[in-house]
């Protein structure tokens, strides 16, 4: 949020002192910004009452955690910030924005700056500082008031022209619902997508852009993603969003059995980069190429690690995991996943739809025959109503791998999933589907089976394996 804000303390008169550990990002932002460059954060936050960090949350838990180690007077100089929030309302939005190592600490000190503002009437300050706190509140769990605060300030932002904050409550309102509602989630980002286009706002667009791929994965709009996530859509990036751009759009590839080289470049790139972000991206990636090659334990794993490793992603890498696990007939290992899933206590429509395919599929690892098929009618229906193509047809998949095609519902859930999978192009999915339209395998037979996949993949190559955070910061 820190560039509007600067922005404005700049018109008021005020020197603004910025900083940021990319030097590319750093000059981007002071020039945009009208402010002087510092050499460190230490240096900014002692030499200017307004300090302007624009990295992602990811960098600066460990730049905000290696200064304080280094350097006493910037825990002095934060503790100032805090005690003048209450007559300078520009100073609590800064500290807003700088105050990263926790996203309990982000919303604290966002409802120190809005308090602030609100009395200094700093209408840019409270839009992004609104849609901070709804940034925030959605990644704790507190979807319902992080969607209320970002369409607050969205609205606010729309109503004043502040156009870059509209476009970072859409972005932020994008990856939100892409787990929540990705239907409407597809709607946002592509929304803000054509907006930032119409202001050759060059940045926004690609965060929007991957924002929809994750969201349109689900609906089924795939062709959407190969247009707007090619390289020739993308141009050149930075590294950081280079590799993130490439796991947007590499599980296309992936479910389509196309070749595709772009986890290896993201390899190498996540390598560089000392932000657990990407490597959670990375992981998440590598589990969609490990379910469609049907590797289902390691699907698991990966999906876990990378679950673990970032709260950015919502709780959808779970429900991957879970897949995984139900795939390679892994009850336990699914419940886990499940648990996991739906101890996060987020919500919404595709939230719950998840819980309850996840369910399904274990109840028929555990021969609750009546009850899986029961669970997977609800879901399928669910999944129907929110638009969301890719997750019905693999939920479909989910249960006529289980159950088999017993039932008339099963042999009609197997033409709907072909249907979808052709349209998509997915052709792995396509020849598991066929593959599980033969006779019914008996849970307790998929089970037995386990083991050998887990000794299968001991002998592959590690091209999969879960990133290696131990060098890594912590992400706050």
């Amino acid at each position: 949020m820190g560039t509007s804000i600067s922005q404005a303390a700049s018109r008021n008169g005020d020197e603004v002192v910025a900083w940021d550990p990319d030097a590319t990002v750093l000059k981007r932002s002071s020039e945009r910004a009208g402010s002087t460059v510092a050499g460190s954060l230490g240096e900014a936050v002692s030499r200017a009452e307004l300090v302007v960090v624009c990295s992602p949350i990811g960098s600066l838990a460990q730049v905000a955690a290696d200064a304080l180690a280094a350097d006493p007077a910037f825990a002095t100089n934060v503790e100032r910030m805090k005690r003048r929030a209450d007559t300078d309302g520009r100073v609590a939005a800064a500290f807003g924005a700088m105050d990263v190592q926790t996203l309990t600490g982000r919303l604290e000190a966002a409802e120190i700056a809005l308090a602030a503002a609100e009395r200094l009437d700093l209408t840019a300050v409270i839009a992004d500082v609104l849609v901070t706190k709804g940034s925030a509140l959605g990644f704790v769990g507190r979807t319902y008031e992080g969607l209320g605060a970002l369409e607050a300030g969205r609205r606010l932002a729309d109503a004043r022209d502040y156009v870059n904050v509209s476009l970072r409550a859409q972005t932020n309102l994008g990856n939100i619902l892409a787990y929540r509602d990705p239907a409407a989630g597809f709607a946002t980002a592509c929304a803000g997508y054509e907006v930032a286009l119409r202001y050759g706002l060059r940045t926004q667009s690609m965060y929007l852009a991957g924002n929809a791929s994750l969201a349109a994965l689900r609906t089924g709009d795939w062709d959407w993603i190969s247009d707007h996530m090619s390289d020739a859509a993308l141009g050149e990036v930075e590294p950081f969003d280079r590799a993130m751009n490439l796991t947007y759009r590499s599980p296309v590839a992936l479910f389509r059995g196309e070749p595709n080289d772009d986890i290896d470049e993201v390899t190498a790139l996540v390598a560089k980069i000392p932000d657990p972000q990407a490597g959670a991206d990375l992981d998440r990636t590598r589990a969609y190429a490990a379910l469609a090659a049907g590797d289902g334990l390691r699907a698991f794993e990966l999906g876990m690690a990378s679950g673990e490793a970032s709260t950015t992603n919502g709780p959808a890498p779970f429900a991957l995991a879970a897949r995984g696990a139900l795939w390679a007939g892994d009850a336990e290992h699914a419940r886990a996943a499940h648990d996991r899933f739906a101890g996060l206590g987020y919500h919404g429509p595709a939230i719950e739809l998840e819980v309850r395919t996840m369910t399904a599929g274990i109840a028929a690892l555990e021969g609750r025959r009546a009850e899986a098929l029961a669970l997977y009618r609800e879901a399928w229906r669910g999944w129907r109503e929110i638009g969301c193509d890719f997750d019905l047809a693999l939920a479909e998949l989910d249960a006529i791998q289980l159950l088999g095609v017993e039932e008339p519902d099963l042999r009609t859930a197997a033409e709907e999933s072909r249907t979808i999978l052709e349209r998509l192009r997915a052709r792995p999915l396509l020849e598991r589907l066929a593959a599980a339209e033969g006779p019914a395998t008996p849970a307790s037979a998929t089970r037995a089976s386990a083991p050998r996949a887990t000794a299968a993949r001991a002998a592959e190559p590690d091209s999969l394996a879960p990133v290696d955070r131990a060098t890594e910061p912590s992400r706050s």
